[in-house]
């Protein structure tokens, strides 16, 4: 009977895990969008991605973090932003998905403000690939075609060339296949496949590098 009961251990702990996890999951759903849907969304035009942030201000708390900022980057250009920690570029590129919205100004897309396109929308039309990927996905295929879950085996190749990934994923032991718990990847490989995941999105082009910050629509 002992024997037994310490075999359920694992199992109550398990559970303790999962009770704990679906709290936090509750905890998310019930968090307030930091921004709003608009009332009556319009489309994004077919257009080649042109990016206007037009006297734009972000204040967060008593710090004026972007003030009345001017900034237009052209269809198809690759732009670095560069600064020391606490200037801004965090909350620049945030600007551009609506992962915030700023006091004053507005952000637009091909014309478009942002704040007149619906959420999906805009998710489709630009991408983000961050210092330190989520590893989503049961394989390293999975990871990259995370937005795309439709997208073959050769646009996943050619979305990992572009970020130079496909040669260490082929070198894994089972390449695309491998799961992600059985892939010894480094921190600079997963950054790689982030760069990927975020160059198979639906709004990007897998044919040129995008930027590590963001990718606008058809780039």
């Amino acid at each position: 009977m002992a024997v037994g009961a310490a075999a359920l251990f694992d199992t109550f702990v398990a559970l303790l895990n999962c009770e704990v996890g679906a709290g936090r999951v509750q905890e998310v759903l019930d968090t307030a969008p930091a921004v709003a849907p608009p009332p009556r969304p319009v489309a994004l035009p077919d257009g080649p991605g042109l990016l206007g942030i037009r006297d734009a201000t972000v204040r967060i708390g008593d710090r004026t973090v972007l003030d009345r900022l001017d900034l237009t980057v052209p269809a198809g250009a690759a732009v670095a932003v560069v600064g020391a920690s606490g200037t801004g570029k965090s909350v620049l590129v945030s600007l551009v998905g609506r992962l915030l919205d700023p006091q004053e100004g507005r952000v637009e897309l091909d014309g478009v403000p942002v704040t007149a396109v619906a959420p999906p929308e805009l998710r489709r039309a630009v991408a983000y690939a961050f210092d330190v990927p989520a590893l989503l996905g049961a394989t390293v295929h999975d990871l990259i075609a995370y937005a795309r879950p439709e997208a073959t085996r050769a646009d996943v190749r050619r979305a990992a060339r572009t970020a130079a990934a496909d040669d260490f994923v082929r070198a894994l032991p089972d390449g695309y296949d491998t799961p992600l718990d059985r892939a010894p990847l480094s921190g600079g490989e997963l950054q790689r496949l982030g760069l990927a995941r975020a160059a198979l999105t639906p709004g990007s082009s897998s044919s040129t590098t995008p930027p590590a910050a963001s990718t606008p629509r058809r780039n």
